[in-house]
Formats: C-alpha cells, structure tokens, sequence
C-alpha cells in the first residue's frame, strides 16, 4: 500500500514524521507529492502555504478530485491553515527519510508532463514501489513466476525454453487484464 500527501496538504509535515512514531502508520509505504512550485520556492528561500479546500463550498461534494490548483483556477476557495518556509517542508523530508527512510519523494508534476496520459487521465499515485504510476482507481497488475520451478536437477541446468515460454505466457496474460480493466 502507497500513502502520498501533497506538498500543500495541512498536515503533511505531521504525515512527513509520522514513520518516526511508531505504530502511527503501519503496514504501508509513504511518499510526499512535490510540485515544481513547491521546488521553485524552495529554490528561491520562498514561503509555503499548507491549505485545503473550503469543505463548506455547496459543490465540494461533486467537483473535489483533489486537483487543488484546479479547484484553484475554476473560482473556488482554499483555506491556508498555515504558511511555512518552504525549505521546512524539504528539511523535514530529508530528515525523516535519512532517519526513518522514509517518505519518498514523488515529483508528481515533473511525472504527469513525462506522461502520455497528463491530458485527460493525470497520474495521482504510484504503487508502492514506486515503478507504475497510476491514475485514479488505477490498478497495478503484477505477476510473479516461480524460478525454482525451472530448474533441471537431471541437467543442473535451467530448462529454457520451459521459462521462456512461462514468460511470454505470463506477459501475454497480464496485457489481457490491463486490456480487461
């Protein structure tokens, strides 16, 4: 399991440190969503405003995706609960990773303009792994081959051409379930 938190979420220093307490967050794997902003500010010594969206606003319901900046630019109205110095957010990040190896860092901008898909399905999370980003109720799809399986104790060898058609098997099978969700 992934846990990102963006870089302007309210509680995202208290979420930064949280892998430091123990049994706050089990079980899961924690990065933190950076944006170039939040690099640019902290390339020029800049403040940071931590915010959220104004719960209150009659469409929160319906039309909160967790696109801040597009809840932003459509006229809506975020609350900064606090502003820090940019720099804090990043120092917290190092010392919490050199100290706990964790959180990861997840570009999440520099991601979506890499991705072939920025324009109508962005890309919100990673696996836990962080090797598959994914969209929205977006799955990652793995499948695993047991080596020991392949091997010929007779030969003291590896039966190839057995592996390699496990191999074309399984990929061909994983490219039917992403063809299928």
């Amino acid at each position: 399991l992934m846990l990102i938190l963006n870089d302007w979420h309210p509680d995202v220093l208290t979420f930064i440190n949280s892998k430091r307490q123990a049994g706050q967050i089990t079980n899961a794997n924690i990065s933190v969503g950076v944006s170039d902003r939040l690099m640019d500010a902290i390339k020029n010594d800049g403040t940071w405003d931590l915010m959220f969206p104004d719960t209150s606003d009659p469409d929160y319901d319906t039309q909160w995706d967790g696109d801040l900046e597009k809840w932003i630019a459509a006229g809506r109205k975020a609350h900064v609960y606090k502003t820090v110095k940019a720099r804090e957010v990043w120092d917290a990040m190092i010392e919490s990773a050199w100290s706990s190896a964790e959180p990861g860092v997840w570009f999440r901008d520099r991601y979506n303009k890499m991705a072939n898909s920025w324009y109508f399905n962005p890309i919100i999370c990673t696996n836990p792994c962080g090797e598959q980003g994914l969209p929205a109720f977006g799955v990652c799809n793995l499948g695993a081959i047991n080596l020991a399986k392949f091997y010929d104790s007779g030969k003291h060898d590896v039966a190839w051409k057995d592996l390699g058609d496990a191999v074309r098997y399984s990929v061909r099978f994983l490219d039917n379930v992403i063809d299928s969700t």
